[in-house]
């Protein structure tokens, strides 16, 4: 049971009914906190509690970029971790100003000894053990480590034992989402593949005998596409509007997006965008500059180019 909505603004009473929740040994005491040094992006600092089992802080941080510096914040809530607390690690929530977008972050310091004997700190990525949060983030994957896997604990993942901070930090571990996230990818790539499935990649227009030929490599090159374009939409250089279901009725008519048969989306958007606008100067790029009224930068890639070059009376669009 969610105790907070994943895609709202921040809330701090939400928040710690979910810290009572996810942390078993978690004890509330808030107090304003005070950057050690001056602070180039942190502006209001607060200890919101302590697991004493984890010895684990919690911190809230405020500040003031307009991006998303997770890098540049996250020094700084280092420097605060470092002089208020004798503990490693702490959950931060970066809550940026006039933002409805917030993150969730596993910070650690670790002592190791380097090549000449001597302790020197080491600080965990804050790339890579962090949640974004609030309107526009993904919500699947904090769902299940946040709130479907219930409160931290010792637990069994496969054959290994893992202590409560070992679990702790697999929930932020961006190695195991990622292994997760290909796993799964790669489950469907073997459904898609499977004769049974009926995905098919037409190519002469006066035979389908040829429609599942080199099916694997089509469906790969599909997968890397998609992978491509969904990064570059990450990154805002590609408009929001061609993968929002109510933007594409007011484009394509008839638009069904659970068709089976219906090949409108594959040959007006993403075909326009692997082989048109993505290869073009953005002056050229006649998809965003007529339909979406956005400006997308010429990419040029090999995921483009290549294998754009089609046969005379020959079609491209997989049907399933």
């Amino acid at each position: 049971m969610n105790t907070f909505p994943l895609n709202q603004s921040y809330e701090r009473a939400s928040f710690l009914k979910f810290l009572r929740s996810f942390l078993d040994d978690f004890s509330q005491d808030i107090e304003p906190l005070y950057m050690p040094t001056k602070s180039q992006f942190a502006q209001d600092c607060f200890r919101l509690g302590h697991d004493n089992s984890l010895d684990l802080e919690v911190y809230e941080i405020h500040h003031t970029s307009t991006n998303d510096a997770r890098v540049g914040i996250a020094k700084e809530a280092f420097k605060l971790l470092f002089s208020e607390s004798l503990s490693n690690r702490a959950l931060v929530v970066f809550v940026p100003e006039g933002s409805k977008q917030w993150r969730l972050s596993l910070l650690q310091i670790e002592a190791e000894v380097n090549e000449k004997g001597r302790v020197e700190k080491t600080y965990s990525n804050p790339r890579r053990h962090s949640y974004l949060l609030g309107e526009g983030g993904s919500l699947t994957t904090p769902q299940k480590f946040l709130f479907d896997m219930g409160p931290i604990q010792a637990r069994k993942d496969g054959n290994k034992q893992l202590s409560a901070v070992e679990d702790l930090q697999s929930r932020f571990s961006v190695e195991a989402l990622t292994k997760e996230f290909y796993n799964k990818l790669y489950n469907w790539y073997l459904w898609a593949v499977e004769p049974s499935t009926g995905v098919t990649f037409p190519n002469l227009v006066n035979t389908s005998k040829d429609d599942r030929d080199d099916i694997a490599i089509k469906i790969i090159r599909l997968i890397t596409r998609l992978l491509f374009v969904w990064f570059i939409k990450q990154k805002k250089l590609v408009p929001a509007e061609i993968f929002d279901e109510t933007e594409l009725n007011k484009i394509l008519a008839n638009f069904d997006p659970q068709s089976e048969k219906d090949g409108k989306y594959y040959n007006a958007i993403l075909q326009n965008l692997f082989f048109a606008t993505l290869n073009n100067e953005i002056d050229n790029a006649a998809l965003c500059r007529n339909r979406s009224k956005a400006r997308v930068p010429a990419l040029v890639s090999r995921h483009f180019s290549g294998i754009a070059t089609k046969r005379r009376g020959s079609r491209s669009n997989p049907k399933k």
